[in-house]
């Protein structure tokens, strides 16, 4: 594999993705002062398909989109119609399936949407 699954479902949700968000490719328990809304992306299991061929796997990727705001109530206005938007949008995907989208916060401060993905992986073959 070239890049990592997190760099990989980047670049697929990159179309989806508000030109305001910030898009980081690493976990969301890492977060300092938020700017503006951010979108974090975290691999967070690897499992066997029964179905497929050799050296695929499916992947599940967590992907949290977290409002910059700190008041709640205006966090949550923030996000209800550009969260929904992005899962309606990736259900279009079929590189990606929506599993679940739930509610979460981030250190007591950022209000936010953690949104589970699965996607299926391969090792890449062939000369690089």
């Amino acid at each position: 594999m070239s890049s990592s699954v997190r760099a990989q479902v980047a670049a697929m949700l990159a179309p989806f993705v508000s030109d305001e968000w910030t898009v980081k490719p690493h976990t969301v328990k890492q977060v300092d002062t938020l700017a503006r809304p951010t979108l974090f992306i975290e691999h967070t299991g690897i499992d066997p398909l029964e179905v497929s061929p050799f050296g695929h796997v499916q992947s599940t990727v967590v992907v949290t989109v977290l409002s910059h705001l700190t008041d709640y109530s205006k966090a949550e206005d923030a996000l209800d119609v550009p969260v929904l938007e992005l899962i309606t949008d990736l259900d279009t995907d079929d590189r990606l399936e929506f599993r679940n989208a739930r509610k979460t916060s981030v250190h007591d401060t950022y209000l936010g949407w953690a949104i589970e993905l699965t996607v299926i992986t391969a090792k890449e073959t062939g000369d690089a």
